[in-house]
């Protein structure tokens, strides 16, 4: 796949058929992003049909509490997101994106910026004013939400498999107002 905008990219909600290659798209931007910041037993512990097989539960659930997005290019599914109301509302946000994951041999091809731009839509759809989203701290997909107008807002330590992950939470305070993606060093 060329690493340049798709142009043929659609961002739907996915449907029960694409649990499968929701769950491998989840565990193959795992295993690329995370070595080094997670820990390595947790990754081999990662399973694309236990994943699919969680995500069916979630589609076919009604989005009651999480809706879950899919970017396709060429019918083939490069891209999910899932989102719904903010987990942690002492934080003053209401929506939340959830996860958001790309095939990494579509990265760099606008695949999240779609995803992302659905997701927050949706979310003002919904009637959400704001959005966050948790990442690792070390993640570096940390400056894609930048880039996107994202601030840093908050952090907090997590547990996976014992070991303690910094996280940080990223912010949109106004949905209604389209923030225009900042340029690297502006």
């Amino acid at each position: 796949m060329p690493m340049r905008a798709l142009s043929t990219l659609t961002v739907r909600p996915a449907g029960e058929a694409d649990a499968t290659r929701i769950g491998q798209i989840y565990v193959d931007a795992w295993l690329d992003t995370y070595p080094g910041l997670l820990p390595g037993a947790l990754l081999r512990r990662l399973d694309p049909e236990a994943t699919a097989r969680r995500m069916r539960r979630i589609i076919t659930g009604g989005g009651q509490r999480e809706r879950v997005l899919v970017a396709e290019h060429e019918d083939e599914v490069v891209g999910m997101a899932s989102h719904g109301r903010c987990g942690d509302r002492a934080l003053g946000y209401e929506g939340e994106v959830y996860t958001l994951y790309v095939d990494p041999a579509a990265y760099g091809c606008g695949v999240g910026r779609s995803l992302l731009g659905a997701v927050r839509e949706a979310e003002t759809a919904r009637g959400a004013r704001s959005l966050l989203v948790w990442v690792l701290a070390a993640n570096p997909a940390r400056f894609f939400y930048e880039a996107q107008g994202a601030r840093l807002i908050a952090t907090r330590e997590a547990r996976m498999s014992g070991m303690p992950v910094p996280m940080a939470a990223y912010g949109w305070r106004d949905l209604g107002r389209r923030t225009r993606p900042r340029r690297p060093g502006a």
